[in-house]
């Protein structure tokens, strides 16, 4: 139609590495340019949730508490499984190499990679094979399910194409899986111990009853990409009495110093989530300052990479031994030179490990140490 534009395409190619960042394959895709959409013309919804990665972990801890085996599931070319609404109307012109004659577009039926719909079309198509299973969210998180028959639990645990299995009877996750399958296809790892999912690495010892988390992997190209594989290591993520402040930043940013600051702390977000609540504070302190970021900024983040050399194999372990909920908090007082503020954080650990936390810097002055930590 006269009124309607063509989304421009390309073949995007990636690759893919496994758990000891060793190549597993290679990955070619056709990928719209979903930034050239328009709101109300090509698309109108957007949202859609992934699970939430304390979800993640609680899954995990309960593993390992009773027992659980645990799969994972790739859903294969996810995104093209969906199909778009009726009144969705996307063209797309297709990529170098596969033009049609005489100029022509393709008319989409279904969700391509890039497309701005393509994550909540996919969610809704995947989710209603879900609850026909019967399974039920918990209620605090929608991408984690559960359905229990005959005594028999199973746990599924959501992250876009990545699913996690958690279940004590192998009859009713192939069950699953079998449902699943008649409208999808997948991949799947893991025979009762799960090696790898998103990016983490998981080791199973049955008879200690243990499960551990790292990011090894992830890690090493870190000191790889920056240049600090053979950096001193470090025992501490911040030099002792390290006190960051704005008085720092510079009167005008430092050519290319901002860029791989930025680059920097953005990289260890992903540890932070996962399983690296060791890195809350400094992080959080790194943080404060991507906008225009000075030397002692930039010499604070490059201690973090000597921290991570030290400590590269350090995870989090859960143990079926282990204790039930517990949760501790603490904050400091006024500990910010700018502003005055202090920072609080707080853990909650689950079968003898970690599951949840966050420290951050608190919205207002407060007066004393008590409201401080009240």
């Amino acid at each position: 139609p006269k009124d309607r534009k063509a989304i421009p395409s390309k073949i995007v190619f990636t690759v893919k590495r496994d758990a000891y960042g060793q190549i597993s394959k290679y990955k070619a895709r056709v990928v719209v340019q979903g930034f050239r959409q328009r709101k109300g013309v090509d698309f109108t919804q957007t949202y859609a949730p992934v699970a939430a990665s304390t979800c993640i972990r609680l899954a995990v801890a309960l593993a390992a508490k009773h027992n659980f085996k645990m799969s994972h599931i790739d859903v294969t070319q996810a995104f093209l499984c969906a199909e778009l609404k009726e009144d969705e109307v996307v063209y797309v012109q297709p990529p170098r190499g596969f033009e049609e004659e005489d100029g022509k577009v393709w008319r989409l039926n279904k969700a391509l990679y890039g497309l701005v719909q393509a994550p909540v079309r996919y969610f809704e198509a995947f989710m209603s094979e879900v609850r026909s299973f019967g399974m039920k969210d918990v209620g605090f998180e929608g991408c984690m399910h559960i359905v229990r028959r005959k005594g028999k639990t199973l746990i599924l645990v959501t992250y876009v194409d990545d699913c996690l299995l958690i279940h004590d009877d192998d009859g009713l996750a192939e069950e699953f899986k079998a449902h699943i399958g008649k409208r999808f296809e997948y991949t799947e790892e893991g025979d009762g111990s799960l090696a790898w999912h998103l990016g983490v690495k998981y080791d199973r010892d049955w008879d200690a009853g243990t499960i551990k988390l790292t990011q090894t992997a992830y890690i090493d190209e870190l000191l790889r990409k920056f240049g600090m594989e053979k950096c001193n290591p470090s025992p501490t993520p911040m030099v002792a009495h390290t006190r960051l402040s704005r008085s720092d930043c510079p009167e005008k940013p430092i050519p290319g110093l901002g860029e791989k600051y930025r680059e920097m702390v953005g990289s260890y977000q992903w540890l932070l989530t996962m399983t690296r609540p060791d890195l809350g504070f400094v992080v959080s302190e790194l943080s404060r300052f991507l906008a225009n970021p000075g030397q002692a900024h930039m010499d604070a983040a490059v201690q973090v990479l000597r921290y991570l050399k030290e400590t590269r194999l350090l995870g989090l372990k859960y143990d079926r031994n282990g204790g039930g909920l517990e949760g501790y908090s603490d904050s400091d007082w006024a500990s910010c030179k700018d502003t005055r503020k202090s920072v609080g954080g707080f853990i909650y650990k689950f079968a003898g490990a970690a599951i949840s936390w966050k420290c951050k810097r608190q919205p207002v002055v407060a007066l004393s140490t008590a409201e401080a930590e009240f």
